[in-house]
């Protein structure tokens, strides 16, 4: 396997640790038990940071030459790249909303629950469609230069939370995910 392919699997991996994480705080917050606000901040700092400045724009590039040597999938292509964005924009979204809620703003419960349970859910589903469907019929319809290329373009972009060096920002955070990969 590629290194292009085992980094975006690994970032879907790491991802959907997040996404479990973010789940367990909104079901604390549905059932008004405490939710730990300074932690959904990090998540969705993180969120608007990582996957939508690095990790997207990488998979835009695979896509688009997947689109030039696979026409056929165009339409599926482009659907991802409209994913992207609205999921960029829910992200920045929900780190507004994270934020007004720790300067106590008020904001309806319902509206809260529904806002992260959809991204919840639009987040897993987008990733299932890459792992099962894109990133496939990109490893067999790209040649290794493709890939090399690839490499050469996006070897800079080190994750700040779970790449070789912690950022300070997400030491918290990194916490969590030990201590619950220790449950």
């Amino acid at each position: 396997m590629n290194t292009v392919i085992d980094r975006i699997h690994l970032d879907h991996r790491n991802t959907e640790q997040l996404l479990r994480i973010i789940e367990q705080e909104t079901d604390h917050f549905d059932t008004g038990e405490f939710t730990n606000l300074p932690l959904l901040a990090d998540l969705m700092h993180y969120f608007v940071n990582y996957p939508d400045l690095y990790h997207h724009p990488l998979e835009d590039q695979i896509f688009a030459l997947l689109k030039r040597k696979a026409p056929a999938l165009a339409g599926k292509v482009d659907q991802l790249y409209s994913e992207h964005v609205s999921m960029g924009e829910a992200s920045e979204s929900l780190q507004e909303l994270v934020t007004e809620l720790q300067g106590n703003a008020v904001t309806p419960r319902n509206r809260i629950v529904k806002a992260f349970r959809d991204y919840l859910r639009q987040y897993r589903e987008h990733i299932d469609k890459e792992e099962k469907e894109l990133i496939p019929a990109a490893a067999k319809a790209l040649d290794n230069s493709d890939w090399i290329q690839l490499e050469k373009q996006f070897a800079t972009n080190a994750d700040p939370l779970f790449g070789q060096i912690l950022q300070r920002q997400y030491q918290t955070l990194y916490k969590v995910i030990m201590a619950e990969a220790g449950k």
